[in-house]
């Protein structure tokens, strides 16, 4: 059994109530912002914005779906 690869884009796993984190290019994405940005941002405060924190998993900084879709009104 392989690994497969989730070749979805950010607002599909975004709007899918199964995903549990998004990567902090998905949330560049969907913040319309340079990945670099979302990536510092990360880096210094711990935090995408207030609200948002960032989870490291790993080598990975992920964000959790759920609380992205508290900030932009999906929940």
């Amino acid at each position: 059994m392989g690994y497969k690869l989730d070749q979805r884009t950010a607002i599909e796993k975004y709007n899918d109530p199964n995903t549990q984190f998004l990567t902090l290019k998905e949330t560049a994405i969907l913040f319309n912002v340079a990945y670099s940005t979302v990536r510092e941002t990360a880096i210094k405060s711990g935090q995408i914005t207030n609200g948002v924190p960032v989870i490291r998993i790993g080598r990975l900084l992920k964000v959790r779906a759920i609380d992205m879709r508290k900030l932009l009104g999906k929940i």
